[in-house]
Order: structure tokens, then C-alpha cells, then sequence
């Protein structure tokens, strides 16, 4: 445990304790962590300078390599050190605010701070990225998405426009191929999302959309999470919204709203609930 890095979205934290390193080694290297779609360690090594510290920032290359290339990272991110945390710490040193880092800039594989203080026995390295991108747009877009892939495929753009989305439901959907979309934005912006996933054939995302539109359902949102399900095919969700209605028997509690709701589309979705409901019944009654 003396190497782990505990991360959670952009935020990494190293509780590092002299007594548990191994003192032969110069250089103290933690345990690969991911943030995003990358890999990364944190290097502390003696500087020649009498107290001072080199800590040093690096994505593993395995985890970039891509066919035909590499998809290292740009990067906005800070480093600090406190002697402990909660209420109390104390913040021993900074970096400065790191802008836009390329990795893949030829010398700058690796981010490099000279901490010139002297550090006690036991600490933190607290490490927090603002921003995070891809020098790689092609890999990112491509690596979710058939249709991104195929476009890039053959060379037909270098640049895409997703112009029938607003700024902050496309923002969301960008997102999610970089790994970063919160799982309450899954939730907020669904209709948004799912139509773009259908429309740029993003199946992981309409799989990891419909979990999370499943995980909650209750009479207050369960005729919603139908039109949902039924408007863009999502068998699973359409399931458990019937399950609930018949299995818990909710049809009275929810019946005007679902009357309302089978009003207002054709007589096809309407035929699908019809045989879901069968199904549910036939299953309940043990046909």
C-alpha cells in the first residue's frame, strides 16, 4: 500500500510515508493509477540540490498506444503537497498551474517539479487536473463510435461538427468518450445523449444510459422512464418500468399518466406496450 494512489475523477491523492518506501532506491514510484482514458505514476526522486525533491508526472505509454500512432494527453493540472489532510492540513508546497501540458511534445513526456523544500517523514501529494484532452481526437471519437471511426477511416473530415446538439448536451456527449461524464449527467441529459448515441451509433453509451435510467425507477418517474424506453428501444428499461407497474400492482397509482402516455403515440408503441404487459402477466401467473 506504500505505493497506491487512491483517484476519483480528476483528483489523485499519495499518502507517502518515508518508513514504508524502500530506502535503496532512489527513485520512489507509485502504483499505476487512471484518471480519463489514461494510466498514470508519480515519480519521487533525490535532487542533487541538499532538500529538495523532483516530483515527476507521467502517463504510462502502454496506455496511449493506439494502431498507427499514439494518443497521449494535453493536460491543465496542479501538484501539492500537505502534511496531512481534512481540517487541519497544512499545504507544504505548489506547483504552479500547469496549462495545456503536452505529453507528446517531443522533451515533455514527463512533467517535472523541483519541490526546493524539505519534506518530513510522511506526506501528501495531491494531484488535480482542470482540464484533459486527447492530442488525438480521431482515437477518442473513433474508440466509442463506428461512425466517428468510419469517417476517419476514409479520410472523407478531419474535423466534425455536431451541430443539433446545444452547447452543454454536446459537451456532455464529448465527454463520455474521454471517460469524464459524471454518472448524474447520464441521468440529466438523456434524451440529449441518446439521440446522439443512436445517431452516431455510440452502443456503450445507450447500455450504460439505460443502467442508469433503470437504477431508480419508482411510481413518481416510472411513466417517463417509458417513453424513454419505448421511444428509443431500450428492452431492459421497458422492462423493469412494467415489472414495477404489474408486479407491486401500480397500474391504479400511474394509470392516468399512462393513459395519457399511450394517447399520445401510435398505435405501434402502443401494440409493444400491449405484449410487454402480456408478457409480464404471463410470467407473474406463472403461463
Amino acid at each position: 500500500m506504500a505505493y497506491f494512489v487512491k483517484s476519483l475523477g480528476y483528483f489523485a491523492q499519495w499518502n507517502v510515508n518515508g518508513n514504508y518506501l524502500n530506502q535503496n532506491e532512489s527513485d520512489h514510484i507509485s502504483e499505476a493509477f487512471k484518471i480519463a482514458m489514461w494510466q498514470w505514476r508519480i515519480m519521487i526522486s533525490r535532487s542533487r540540490v541538499v532538500g529538495a525533491q523532483i516530483i515527476s508526472l507521467y502517463p504510462m505509454e502502454y496506455s496511449y498506444k493506439i494502431e498507427g500512432g499514439l494518443n497521449p494527453p494535453i493536460a491543465s493540472f496542479q501538484i501539492k503537497i500537505s502534511d496531512t489532510i481534512g481540517k487541519h492540513s497544512q499545504i507544504l508546497a505548489m506547483s504552479e498551474e500547469v496549462r495545456d501540458w503536452q505529453f507528446n511534445f517531443p522533451g515533455r513526456g514527463t512533467f517535472t517539479w523541483i519541490c526546493d523544500i524539505e519534506l518530513p517523514e510522511a506526506y501528501y501529494i495531491e494531484l488535480e487536473f482542470s482540464h484533459l484532452q486527447s492530442s488525438n481526437t480521431a482515437f477518442a471519437l473513433g474508440s466509442k463510435s463506428s461512425v466517428f471511426k468510419q469517417m476517419f477511416k476514409e479520410g472523407s473530415v478531419d474535423t466534425i461538427t455536431i451541430s443539433d446538439m446545444a452547447t452543454i448536451p454536446c459537451q456532455k456527449f464529448i465527454d463520455y468518450f474521454y471517460d469524464i461524464l459524471r454518472d448524474e449527467d447520464l441521468l440529466n441529459y438523456s434524451r440529449d445523449l441518446l439521440e446522439a448515441a443512436k445517431k452516431y451509433d455510440v452502443t456503450d453509451m445507450i447500455k450504460d444510459i439505460e443502467k442508469r435510467l433503470a437504477r431508480d425507477i419508482n411510481t413518481q418517474n416510472v411513466v417517463e422512464r417509458m417513453k424513454i424506453a419505448y421511444r428509443y428501444e431500450l428492452e431492459t428499461l421497458r422492462d423493469r418500468c412494467v415489472r414495477l407497474i404489474l408486479e407491486f400492482k401500480k397500474f391504479w397509482t400511474i394509470r392516468m399518466d399512462l393513459y395519457d402516455f399511450l394517447e399520445s403515440v401510435d398505435r405501434e408503441v402502443v401494440r409493444k406496450v400491449f405484449r410487454d404487459f402480456c408478457s409480464v402477466i404471463a410470467a407473474i401467473e406463472g403461463l
